[in-house]
């Protein structure tokens, strides 16, 4: 697919909130931005897709299995037990930990996990739990289920006289669920969101990748504090699947595997001992680590020329390249990229040539040298192989020459 002036970021949000009103964008991260002209693969949209889908099913039981780290809001009577939150306005807000486990049963030696419907499975929360202020306000754990969007709690302490809590539950991302009040009970909170506790780290962006002397270099920005690593994965432009190219640290990878000539495509996750992230960005680069060539010189290599009648005039020498390419300076002012020799003895380069600027990042397909020097004899003119540059960073990869004699007219 292929869109030109579209944040396509916000195009997607736009139509998904449409659909999914119960959907937070604040929650919703479906991928990478996207900017005019790109072309968003089949992998990507599968990605986005399969996000919407797994906030938007009825839960299970296995989206609920860790710790969670909860904010709950209260709006009970004053005369309810109110120790450990915070009265803010007509409402109470608390900070607190849960932690759901599930029953599982032992058939021989074989540990199976079986729907909480059929043996409900564990809860458990910090002190004062986050779901009431009713009776003593401590923790709570006890047994619970899902049941088409529900989750029934049941809690086991005496202070809560053995009451059944239910809240209607929703993911609105991969690491956040909300419960609602589903009674009439003011001492019952009015929303409790809940944060996963461990959860995986966040997805590179913006990754770039650029050729420099043979190799693909790859840049992503890290988003995430808590990630262990980053993940490169590569596949030819012909191959079906993707295959994990390296595992590093750093936010940023050298791929010195890429042949030349092949099109490689490359995506990015973090990983942390929770899970892997979702992919990145899918980027192309077309590997090119082929070195620029001179492929004539003007005039001709070998031909026989005479000495100028007019000393203040010059020799014009074009050097016309197989690639668009630049003379590279490392310091852009004291290199010069060819060198002349007469009758063997090197001439320096104020006796040789007009002077020029040869900074680097001016890229042309053939380049005019003036010769300044005018003395007859054997003429040698050395391009040298580390001051030509393609622009994917290739340098030449031998030294040309050029060889002519001079005489008098």
């Amino acid at each position: 697919m292929f869109l030109e002036n579209v944040n396509l970021n916000k195009f997607f949000l736009i139509i998904i909130l449409l659909i999914y009103p119960s959907i937070y964008a604040d929650d919703l991260i479906v991928a990478d931005e996207f900017k005019a002209g790109e072309v968003i693969s089949a992998d990507t949209f599968n990605q986005i897709f399969d996000t919407i889908e797994k906030i938007n099913r009825t839960i299970k039981d296995e989206d609920l299995i860790g710790t969670w780290n909860c904010s709950s809001i209260n709006t009970g009577s004053d005369s309810a037990d109110s120790s450990g939150w915070t009265k803010k306005g007509f409402t109470y807000f608390l900070e607190s930990q849960l932690n759901f486990t599930p029953s599982g049963q032992v058939d021989g030696t074989k540990y199976i996990e079986v729907p909480s419907i059929d043996s409900p499975y564990n809860f458990a929360t910090s002190s004062p739990n986050p779901f009431s202020r009713a009776g003593s306000n401590t923790s709570a754990s006890g047994t619970y289920i899902l049941y088409k969007g529900m989750i029934v709690m049941s809690p086991v302490e005496n202070s809560y006289l053995n009451q059944v809590w239910s809240f209607p539950i929703d993911f609105v991302s991969n690491d956040r669920f909300i419960l609602r009040q589903g009674s009439n009970n003011n001492l019952i909170s009015n929303i409790v969101v809940c944060d996963s506790a461990n959860p995986i780290p966040a997805t590179p962006s913006n990754p770039v990748a650029t050729i420099s002397n043979g190799t693909i270099n790859l840049t992503w920005t890290d988003n995430s504090v808590d990630e262990d690593g980053f993940r490169i994965y590569r596949k030819k432009d012909n191959e079906d699947n993707y295959l994990l190219l390296d595992t590093v640290t750093i936010d940023s990878y050298i791929d010195t595997s890429a042949l030349d000539g092949e099109t490689y495509n490359y995506y990015v996750t973090s990983f942390n001992e929770n899970g892997e992230s979702l992919k990145s960005k899918i980027i192309v680069m077309v590997q090119d680590a082929s070195p620029p060539e001179i492929l004539a010189v003007d005039p001709a290599n070998g031909s026989p020329r005479t000495r100028r009648d007019d000393l203040n005039d010059f020799q014009a020498i074009t050097i016309s390249f197989s690639e668009s390419s630049t003379f590279y300076s490392p310091d852009r002012k004291n290199f010069w990229p060819v060198t002349l020799y007469v009758n063997d003895v090197e001439i320096s380069p104020d006796d040789a040539w007009i002077p020029q600027a040869l900074a680097k990042g001016f890229f042309h397909d053939s380049f005019l040298f003036g010769l300044l020097y005018n003395g007859t004899g054997n003429y040698k003119i050395i391009v040298q192989k580390d001051g030509i540059l393609d622009q994917n960073g290739n340098f030449m990869a031998e030294d040309f020459v050029i060889n002519y004699t001079v005489t008098e007219n």
